[in-house]
């Protein structure tokens, strides 16, 4: 090496081969002592984490064989040391000033296998970012919170054209953190750690708190419709599957007619799908089906977080929309659950069938056997 810099929490190394190299985030040296290696379990103080957001350039990546440097993550940086393994899950939490949970991780958290996303989505699969790992293993580890809530539960997912060499993230992401005070929690066999972390705004953006908020309230409530809708949506499923099974066991007369008409019932509610969003929006309609309430959270969603400004007049419109739209479908499905579905347990009762289960879920993408169960 030829010269050395620091600048910042960044260490610059210069070659005589005319090159340079940039050793991210070097705050765990800064922070190293003796009495650290004594440590059975370290969670070092990490450095201020800056919001900004990366590449959105239209054109996808590089090709593989096309030198390029990596930029440093784009998240907050979390270092911790571990002198022996683990002999139970390590988690490790993001509280907010108030203590409220915004992300939670665990060392057993299962990666999506690469053969999943490939037969999923027709991209070259080294776009894709793969799944970190919480280590549980003795040595120094490194993890990256995106600054991102949990991701919803999206009948749609995808990876924008925009992509990044191994580093592209699966969309839908969760609402942005906020700039603001948040904390680090490590538990190691049932002991824990803490570290303050800050979060601030990237400099180049003026938008203010206020509409920051704004906008994260609109992010956080599109998930959640997600989420609730995604859930419902599991639940309609596993019903009509149950119905379909007691069907092929009973007959022709009141009870079977009673379970088509409930099986039509839940079979409305489930739907089919709706990829056009934003014609549908123009169109001034809005079908009241789960699936395409799940979709369209996911477009608003997408709506809220295209910039770091407050959402328009329309987009809080829309949203308005989909809420009350969300609270009368729900509204509707708990009726047919708590009355339609326990009526119908009466009757099956008498003719010794099982009475169907309104609180099981399928997900949609499940496989589901003749007797309603879960598939393989």
């Amino acid at each position: 090496m030829r010269d050395l810099a620091i600048h910042g929490d960044d260490l610059i190394v210069a070659t005589h081969g005319r090159s340079f190299w940039i050793l991210d985030d070097i705050t765990p040296l800064r922070q190293l002592n003796p009495e650290v290696a004594k440590q059975g379990v370290h969670l070092f103080a990490p450095q201020e984490a800056i919001r900004f957001r990366w590449n959105r350039n239209p054109d996808t990546p590089l090709p593989p064989e096309f030198p390029a440097g990596k930029n440093p993550p784009d998240g907050a940086i979390i270092d911790y040391y571990l002198t022996s393994a683990s002999n139970n899950p390590v988690t490790l939490e993001i509280l907010d000033e108030q203590q409220h949970l915004v992300r939670y991780y665990a060392s057993t958290d299962k990666p999506e296998p690469m053969e999943k996303i490939a037969a999923q989505h027709p991209i070259p699969m080294y776009w894709v970012r793969p799944t970190q790992s919480l280590s549980a293993e003795p040595g120094m580890h490194r993890f990256v919170w995106d600054m991102h809530y949990a991701p919803p539960e999206s009948l749609e997912h995808e990876f924008p054209i925009s992509a990044i060499y191994h580093d592209t993230p699966k969309y839908p992401l969760g609402a942005w953190a906020l700039p603001g005070k948040y904390a680090v929690k490590l538990t190691v066999d049932g002991k824990s750690y803490t570290q303050p972390i800050v979060v601030k705004m990237d400099p180049r953006i003026t938008t203010s708190l206020a509409d920051l908020r704004k906008q994260f309230e609109m992010q956080s409530g599109s998930v959640d419709g997600i989420n609730q809708s995604f859930e419902a949506l599991a639940q309609v499923r596993s019903v009509r599957a149950q119905l379909k099974a007691r069907a092929a066991k009973t007959g022709k007369g009141t009870l079977a007619d009673a379970i088509a008409a409930l099986e039509k019932q839940a079979a409305e509610l489930e739907g089919a799908t709706q990829s056009n969003f934003f014609g549908l929006l123009a169109s001034g309609k809005q079908p009241e089906i789960f699936s395409t309430l799940n979709q369209h959270f996911g477009g608003i969603l997408a709506v809220a977080d295209s910039a770091d400004a407050v959402p328009t007049t329309q987009a809080g419109a829309v949203y308005q929309e989909l809420r009350k739209a969300l609270e009368r479908l729900s509204a509707y499905w708990t009726k047919i659950r708590r009355e339609d579905i326990a009526a119908l347990n009466g009757e099956l009762k008498k003719v010794g069938l099982v009475p169907i289960n309104p609180d099981k879920s399928v997900p949609p993408w499940s496989s589901i056997d003749a007797d309603g169960n879960d598939g393989p």
